[in-house]
């Protein structure tokens, strides 16, 4: 299914290569964006930065910053922000940045190659400033590794609205959108405010940021709102941008290599992008195993899995961005899944998996299944499909994220699982491109609709629930 609706390519992306000299003089157009500044590092980037200007567009001031940015290792994408918010703003629909951002960093690292997804840093400066704090708020957990606020206001200037996202609080003004604190900010967000700021002081933003969970107010000596010249600001900016690309940093890889008890060598998954999710109290004899969606292990699969382990079932998370970031096929990732069965049913001492997948996750399952040995399908209890498209990709592509492309139809590889129990949980908004409406006459499948679209109106604890009642009547948990 196509995830991220209405993107063209306006032109070519990109055509030079990561790894060459430092290059600031590259642009990519894409979308609502229009030309995006490119500025990269000598080598190979270490982090990556959306760096969202402020009110007068792409200007010295930016261009100097993101310099020294790609001088300490990282690859800055440069937005004008007044082009975007006028873009957005000639809808009819809420705005999303946050996707709209998502889309871009994906489809930049994609098509440059980078050999692993870095998940950006937000970085804005007056409007843009403003533009960071709504998309971490917007996003689901893990979309960004964090935000830097310069010169933050809270009035957005701009003739849309901004849609709710994960609970950005906002209220339609005069002059624009007034954005609220959001006290459960999931993502860590930097305030930094020069200490000549008349328009919003940092008593002002210290004030805004005492009702947000993560949020921290520095106070910048030397400069008021302007970048020119940089000044206090370049230090203040290289150091709460390396300490949010360490956050951005992959949880440690899966390490145990021997059954705790007998000392007997488990299969090594230590190259697999797997997050363990252990269960919150005893339990029965299965364990999870869960596909995440194509923006990694993010705000619903975090959210089912804690349903799932609040109710005593282990999930082993698999991150679908990092995994399915070079190309791979059923045969190769059903003998991966076979590798993470035969570790984990013999580490965590259980005897049968359910197999979860959201989104791309879900996508690909039936056809991974279909691959497995006769020896793993013995211990597969059910498939639970939540959002499923009607085709199957098995590699992140730059087309996906523009609104094209397509991949293998998912129907006929789970009719060819002689029965095997699925669950297929869709939003109502996607009826006419959701798998789980043509499973009605499939043996072994049940469907389920909930209201909303593919994120199911950010409630995502109902998901894990909705999917968790069917498994449980069926005594597949």
């Amino acid at each position: 299914m196509n995830h991220l609706k209405g993107w063209v390519v306006m032109g070519a992306l990109l055509a030079a290569s990561v790894g060459g000299a430092a290059d600031v003089g590259s642009t990519v157009s894409f979308g609502r964006f229009g030309e995006v500044a490119l500025v990269r590092p000598t080598g190979a980037p270490s982090a990556v930065v959306l760096f969202l200007s402020g009110d007068a567009g792409w200007g010295a001031g930016e261009r100097a910053l993101a310099k020294e940015l790609a001088g300490q290792g990282a690859l800055v994408l440069g937005v004008r922000t007044p082009a975007y918010l006028a873009a957005v703003g000639a809808g009819k629909k809420c705005a999303y940045p946050a996707g709209d951002l998502e889309a871009l960093s994906q489809s930049t690292q994609k098509k440059l190659g980078l050999p692993e997804y870095l998940h950006p840093v937000l970085l804005g400066t007056g409007a843009g400033a403003g533009l960071v704090y709504a998309s971490l708020v917007q996003a689901p957990v893990n979309t960004f590794a964090g935000g830097v606020s310069l010169g933050f206001n809270p009035v957005l200037r701009m003739d849309g609205t901004l849609c709710r996202g994960s609970g950005l609080v906002r209220q339609r003004t005069r002059e624009g959108e007034r954005l609220g604190p959001f006290k459960p900010l999931s993502e860590p967000w930097r305030v930094l405010v020069g200490e000549k700021d008349t328009v919003f002081p940092v008593e002002r933003a210290r004030a805004f940021a005492e009702g947000v969970r993560r949020a921290e107010v520095t106070r910048v000596p030397g400069v008021g709102r302007g970048l020119v010249p940089l000044g206090g600001w370049t230090d203040a900016v290289l150091a709460a941008e390396a300490e949010l690309a360490r956050h951005a940093a992959p949880p440690p890889p899966v390490t145990a290599t021997r059954e705790e008890e007998s000392g007997a060598p488990l299969e090594d998954v230590s190259d697999l992008p797997l997050i363990q999710v252990p269960a919150g109290k005893e339990g029965g004899d299965s364990l999870v195993v869960l596909l995440s969606g194509d923006g990694g292990w993010a705000g619903i699969d975090r959210d089912v899995a804690s349903v799932l382990a609040a109710q005593g079932v282990p999930v082993v998370g698999w991150d679908s961005l990092r995994y399915f970031w070079k190309r791979r096929t059923p045969e190769a990732t059903a003998k991966d899944l076979e590798r993470v069965l035969a570790h984990y049913l013999r580490d965590w001492k259980k005897a049968r998996v359910v197999l979860v997948g959201y989104s791309r996750g879900a996508d690909v399952l039936p056809s991974v299944v279909a691959k497995l040995s006769a020896e793993a399908r013995k211990n597969v209890q059910a498939l639970a499909l939540i959002a499923p498209g009607q085709e199957a990709e098995l590699e992140v592509h730059v087309v996906d994220l523009l609104g094209g492309g397509g991949g293998e139809p998912i129907l006929p590889a789970v009719k060819s699982l002689g029965g095997l129990p699925v669950v297929c949980l869709y939003g109502s908004d996607e009826a006419s491109e959701s798998l789980c409406p043509l499973l009605s006459d499939v043996p072994g499948a049940r469907v389920l609709e909930l209201e909303g679209g593919h994120h199911f109106s950010g409630d995502y604890a109902a998901v894990g629930r909705a999917i968790l009642a069917p498994l449980r009547e069926g005594q597949h948990l």
